[in-house]
């Protein structure tokens, strides 16, 4: 059945808070002397590692097959990121880096608005730029890495086509990063070659994705007209963009992105590649919400994570809802923090209705606030509640909205609270973020 090399042992993501409540497990530790959970673990896979080997194979292991010690002779394929592979090359184990920030194809590679249904993201651009023997690795253990792997798990993916769609044309991209001398590597020269080859995967007949063609909008500040302009572009860089302003698709006689769009009202902004005078790819929609927030200064009482930082000070107030997908640049993370912002719309003016948005996504650990709390203020000193959200249902994943209309009331100020449930529902050693997306005054 194994006829050749390698078998492959697995070992990833054990939960191993169900051993923490085994007595048979809690009695072998004390048993063989083991420190933990961790060196049982490795313990196991010791022992199955042993037993491939009396067999004239060898054994392959997630990098969590490190933890508590590697058995000997053992390959270590490395998926969260490359750190767990750099570390045992360093140490002199055969490595196979597949690290999911470089090598995941399951993730999206696009809009999610547009795209088959999937998480996280991984862009051609990202691929491109996977090294599987990076510098940190020692030039006299740089034998240790065996080579790249590409991962295509099939959790949301039903079909053939479906399969071909997620790894095309990301599988060119890993192929040339792994095959080609790092000082022959070329992005420009790439695309070249890329684009030829999307010829050759139409004749065969094999489905391919042509989401690094999407327009890309982008809503940011306009410092110049103290406003909010936006900018397009694709991830290739070349091609013409075209767009429209009035929710109409884009077509021919479209007008030409040739610089920053200047956005003066509430409007649908839709933009498309056009290769060869002819659309390719989707057409991207930006819905974009003028309100009263819209461009004006936010003060955070706490940060927000430079991971999630959706565009930096001004995310919460460029008119731009965040999507389900939490890595698509709009969404701001506070991790184990409370959320606390305070906007200041410019003059005291009458209001009479706040909104905003937060996400939950407990399997990246994106957790609803325990409670929520708007407020306003003239002075920016005092402040009256106006609404208060009490803990909202954690079973439900996406996207939640907060609202209320109140009585008008003249404010310049607005604040907004998210209170953090602080750790992850029985994981209590792991944070837990809040997520929020936007802040919608009228």
């Amino acid at each position: 059945m194994f006829p050749f090399e390698y078998i492959h042992l697995g070992g990833d993501e054990v939960d191993k808070q169900a051993w923490k409540n085994c007595g048979r497990c809690q009695q072998l530790i004390k048993k063989e002397g083991l420190k933990d959970e961790k060196e049982l673990q490795s313990y196991f896979i010791k022992k199955m590692a042993a037993y491939i080997n009396s067999k004239g194979k060898r054994a392959i292991g997630w990098d969590e097959v490190m933890e508590g010690g590697l058995a000997e002779n053992t390959v270590v394929m490395s998926w969260r990121g490359m750190e767990g592979g750099i570390h045992a090359a360093n140490m002199g184990h055969d490595v196979i880096m597949a690290p999911n920030s470089y090598a995941y194809f399951d993730l999206y590679q696009g809009d999610p608005e547009l795209e088959p249904d999937a998480y996280s993201r991984l862009l051609l651009s990202q691929v491109y730029r996977f090294d599987p023997a990076p510098q940190e690795v020692g030039a006299d253990k740089r034998h240790h890495v065996l080579g790249g792997h590409g991962c295509l798990w099939t959790e949301h993916i039903q079909t053939g086509p479906q399969a071909e769609y997620m790894l095309f044309p990301r599988l060119l991209a890993l192929s040339e990063t792994i095959w080609t001398p790092k000082e022959r590597l070329s992005w420009e020269h790439f695309l070249g070659r890329m684009e030829h080859h999307l010829a050759r995967l139409e004749a065969a007949g094999i489905n391919y994705a042509k989401s690094a063609y999407q327009a890309n909008i982008n809503i940011v500040r306009d410092t110049t007209a103290d406003g909010l302009k936006a900018v397009i572009k694709n991830e290739l860089g070349r091609h013409a963009i075209r767009y429209t302003l009035d929710g109409s698709p884009p077509d021919e006689r479209s007008p030409l992105y040739k610089g920053p769009v200047v956005l003066e009202n509430k409007t649908v902004i839709k933009a498309a590649t056009f290769r060869n005078g002819k659309r390719f790819g989707q057409v991207s929609s930006v819905e974009y919400y003028l309100n009263k927030a819209t461009g004006k200064k936010v003060r955070y009482i706490n940060t927000y994570s430079p991971q999630y930082a959706a565009g930096g000070d001004s995310g919460l107030a460029n008119g731009l809802w965040g999507t389900k997908d939490f890595l698509d640049g709009r969404w701001q993370g506070f991790q184990e923090k409370n959320l606390e912002i305070v906007i200041d719309l410019g003059k005291p003016q009458a209001i009479s209705s706040i909104r905003t948005h937060f996400l939950h996504n407990p399997a990246s650990w994106i957790y609803l606030p325990r409670r929520v709390e708007f407020a306003v203020s003239e002075d920016g000193a005092h402040f009256t509640t106006v609404a208060s959200f009490g803990a909202a249902n954690q079973d439900a994943n996406g996207i939640k909205a907060y609202e209320k209309q109140f009585p008008s009331q003249k404010a310049r100020f607005v604040k907004i609270v998210g209170e953090n449930i602080g750790r992850r529902p029985g994981r209590p050693e792991e944070k837990a973020w809040v997520f929020i997306d936007e802040v919608i005054v009228e």
